[in-house]
């Protein structure tokens, strides 16, 4: 019920119309209403949104109407006092909203909750209920969520493994509860959760699969989990080197090496950030498998690419780059892409099929509105032919 008003310069440059344009569709799908307009000819700033001081976007006719409505009183008590006409009583009308009242611990324990996922590695839980995988990564995700005395019911939408949990304020109880995933008894399976264990996770191989205990991770097949989604930025979430190639001929090393330095004074241009430089041919595996990953570079031109490509659908040759069925033969073509990395690390690699190709695959991280800079990577979340969902999807 809460009430939102969204606003954006049709021509904002900085932050596009399509990332509100989709909130909008997200929300729509999640039965939330909204307010919602884009203002003819005006960017990312804007104080006059038709005349001149008309209160901009903060305060021009279209916000007034806006807070008016959802703070004036469903009703109100008004007299005539001292021969003037009506005033109102301070406090006579009724709050739109009401009194907060707080639920009881046994009421908070029941009910019908929905949760709304489209990037798990960004999403909390609700009643104690987590999306941990996608069968489609960055695509909506949703569990209807029942909770009746002794029992509880989920309905999922585009969800692979889930994740149950007792929140830290209003205990869920799961262990004493029954569980229904999907049709599918869980209650056996809930009961046996050891109170060690903080999540208890439930998976299926694919969307008409059984729900049952989920399997050991094996690495030699990855999968898109929380912890290797994006966007790129997540690469330096945690202690991260950047890893240059060595091998070819001296100018392209040479350029790989000057990419390398430009993205590590950009992190400590914009984030105050020490990011290591290392070559391909110094850095020992097992001291890798520390760290998260930016790794530059083709494979014929850095070790660490070759094995990083074994889990995305993305080929390089002499023809040109390929993106599952996208082919891109243009001689100045670069790419990046995030891929699981050892265990729970991330790796972010940069290639091209020449140094200008790599170059621009390079400019993503650049600031977008400088000098107001932000760090490398911020907005590069793009998305072509194909979603990378696992090994062999």
């Amino acid at each position: 019920g809460l009430p939102i008003s969204a606003r954006i310069g049709a021509r904002d440059r900085t932050v596009h119309p399509y990332f509100l344009r989709r909130m909008r569709r997200v929300l729509h799908t999640a039965g939330v209403a909204m307010n919602y307009s884009e203002i003819p000819d005006k960017e990312h700033w804007w104080w006059d949104s038709k005349t001149a001081n008309d209160g901009g976007v903060t305060n021009d006719a279209e916000v007034r109407e806006f807070v008016r409505e959802q703070t004036t009183p469903l009703s109100s008590s008004c007299s005539a006092k001292d021969g003037k006409k009506g005033t109102c009583e301070e406090g006579g009308g009724k709050s739109r909203y009401g009194r907060v009242t707080y639920r009881s611990e046994k009421a908070r324990r029941r009910g019908q909750f929905t949760l709304t996922v489209v990037n798990p590695a960004f999403q909390g839980s609700v009643r104690g209920v987590l999306v941990l995988q996608q069968a489609r990564p960055l695509r909506q995700s949703t569990v209807k969520i029942s909770l009746r005395s002794g029992q509880a019911d989920l309905v999922t939408l585009n969800v692979l493994r889930l994740g149950l949990t007792e929140p830290a304020v209003g205990s869920i109880g799961w262990t004493s509860r029954s569980l229904k995933i999907d049709g599918y008894d869980l209650s056996k399976l809930v009961k046996t959760w050891k109170s060690k264990v903080a999540i208890l996770e439930i998976c299926r191989k694919d969307l008409h699969g059984e729900w049952s205990t989920c399997p050991t991770q094996d690495d030699s097949t990855p999968q898109r989990f929380a912890s290797s989604l994006g966007p790129a930025r997540r690469v330096a979430e945690a202690p991260f080197l950047i890893v240059t190639g060595s091998q070819g001929d001296a100018s392209t090393v040479a350029a790989l090496h000057q990419i390398a330095v430009y993205i590590s004074n950009l992190f400590f241009l914009t984030s105050d950030t020490l990011s290591p430089i290392v070559k391909d041919t110094d850095l020992l595996p097992d001291e890798a498998e520390k760290y998260n990953l930016i790794v530059i570079g083709l494979p014929s031109q850095n070790m660490f690419t070759k094995s990083l490509l074994s889990n995305v659908p993305l080929t390089v040759s002499d023809k040109g780059i390929s993106l599952s069925q996208c082919h891109f033969a243009d001689p100045k073509t670069g790419a990046m892409f995030l891929a699981p990395h050892a265990s729970g690390r991330l790796s972010l690699v940069l290639l091209g099929n020449s140094v200008e190709g790599l170059l621009g695959a390079a400019s993503l991280a650049s600031p977008t509105i400088p000098p107001m800079t932000r760090s490398p990577f911020f907005q590069s979340s793009a998305r072509l032919c194909h979603h990378w969902a696992g090994h062999g999807k």
